[in-house]
């Protein structure tokens, strides 16, 4: 084998050496982020405690409290604004409906106005804040301030018919 010839061999193997090295360097920095990676806000699930979050709902005096969080820039939230008039006139008697957005009590008042969506009391939070991490989402909540059901995103119907259902069941 000729000088040129065996320079060129090596000069490959050691090229295919350095991409070998590169790639295993890389996978195993990806693997050891993925592993202290921090772990993502727990969502509001049943069992989550709105207590001291909403520290001003008395929901002692509530039999069961519907929390939506919502966002006035939510266009998942203004499709689903009919769901929530049904929601409201379901509700009616029956528990109490709580919005919670990140914006402020005024242009909270004016969407739902404008969007035909009648609550029971407004109040400005960080969604995330109540375990929110996507809008909108329907929260039941009972009288010790306890999540016992959640419902996420613009719910196709049969789900929108699940949650009226379980309104009006005792």
């Amino acid at each position: 084998m000729k000088t040129g010839q065996r320079l060129e061999a090596v000069a490959n193997v050691a090229t295919i050496l350095m991409v070998i090295i590169f790639g295993a360097t890389m996978l195993r920095d990806q693997r050891s982020s993925i592993r202290r990676a921090p772990p993502r806000f727990d969502e509001a699930k049943k069992g989550f405690d709105l207590k001291t979050k909403l520290p001003d709902v008395d929901w002692r005096k509530n039999h069961r409290t519907i929390v939506l969080g919502l966002q006035t820039t939510c266009h998942f939230c203004s499709d689903s604004a009919p769901f929530f008039q049904k929601l409201s006139a379901v509700a009616a008697g029956k528990a109490t409906i709580i919005a919670v957005l990140p914006q402020t009590v005024p242009d909270s008042t004016a969407y739902l106005a404008g969007k035909g969506i009648h609550v029971d009391a407004i109040r400005q939070s960080q969604l995330e804040s109540i375990g929110v991490s996507g809008t909108p989402t329907v929260l039941f909540v009972d009288q010790q301030a306890k999540v016992t059901d959640v419902w996420r995103g613009k719910l196709p119907p049969e789900k929108e018919a699940e949650v009226l259902a379980a309104v009006t069941k005792n």
